[in-house]
């Protein structure tokens, strides 16, 4: 790997309890209201009505199957020490 950008997702999910619980419910049929819930625990302050709309219709753009394929990945990779190796450009 010569690179790698991570943004707030950091470099497993060691810690992330629900992983497990979310993969689930992606296999057991997800939909609308699975992503309202998703999304409204994502947030501490919830977003306003128009930007949750989009980001609603940008989730149910997402196959299942991607979704689970990435969810099973972050699951069970750990990339911590490969990153600690990466070096930024000055």
């Amino acid at each position: 790997m010569s690179g790698l950008l991570l943004i707030d997702t950091g470099a497993n999910t060691h810690g992330h309890g629900d992983i497990t619980s979310i993969i689930k419910a992606i296999e057991a049929g997800g939909g609308t209201e699975f992503h309202e819930r998703l999304l409204r625990r994502s947030f501490y302050y919830q977003p306003e009505q128009a930007l949750m709309q989009r980001l609603l219709a940008y989730a149910g753009r997402v196959s299942r199957e991607a979704a689970l394929q990435v969810l099973t990945s972050q699951s069970v990779v750990d990339r911590q020490v490969t990153c600690q190796s990466l070096r930024c450009p000055p």
